[in-house]
């Protein structure tokens, strides 16, 4: 996936297929179309509401700090699994690793959104993996979200790379992906 509007690519499993967020209806339907037809989901009913879905998601990047999305819907130990990742670039007030992610621990601590957040090295890139999930009014966990935190070496510039999944019993899996995909991400010369 390529993000464009930063020029910083980061590498994702090809069961991710980029939503299009061409500002142009036409464009939009044109790249909805094409993942439906990749995707060979024939019965109307599908065919609309992960049409619906993916017109959720794109516009919902144009609406915010987000420069790219990708979903994925596959089969994982036998039952359908889906994820959705999230891209974003952030200034980043200083180039030095260290000082970054400090910040960034902190600043996600502060929200109260995440259950964790730890600094970790994915590799060899210092970055910030918050841990969050969505409990409903029930008490049930409806979702588990991943977020990892990255500076762009040699840049004023952070990757904030979100992963939101409803599988709970594959959160390893997606875990896993969203690291390495934050851990690719690079700035295109």
């Amino acid at each position: 996936m390529t993000v464009l509007m930063a020029q910083v690519d980061i590498d994702v499993p090809p069961d991710f297929h980029e939503v299009p967020v061409d500002p142009s209806v036409e464009d939009r339907l044109l790249g909805q179309t094409a993942i439906l037809d990749e995707l060979s989901i024939a019965d109307p009913a599908q065919r609309e509401g992960l049409g619906w879905y993916l017109e959720a998601l794109s516009r919902s990047v144009t609406a915010g700090a987000v420069v790219s999305t990708a979903f994925c819907a596959v089969r994982l130990g036998g039952t359908p699994s889906s994820a959705t990742l999230t891209v974003a670039v952030h200034p980043a007030a200083a180039e030095d690793p260290l000082v970054f992610t400090t910040g960034a621990a902190r600043a996600l601590l502060t929200t109260g959104a995440y259950e964790s957040v730890a600094q970790e090295n994915l590799g060899r890139t210092l970055a910030v993996v918050a841990r969050g999930r969505v409990i409903g009014d029930d008490g049930l966990t409806y979702s588990q979200d991943v977020t990892v935190v990255v500076p762009v070496a040699g840049h004023r510039l952070a990757v904030v790379v979100s992963l939101s999944t409803t599988d709970l019993a594959h959160v390893a899996t997606y875990e896993a992906v969203v690291r390495d995909a934050a851990a690719s991400a690079r700035v295109l010369t």
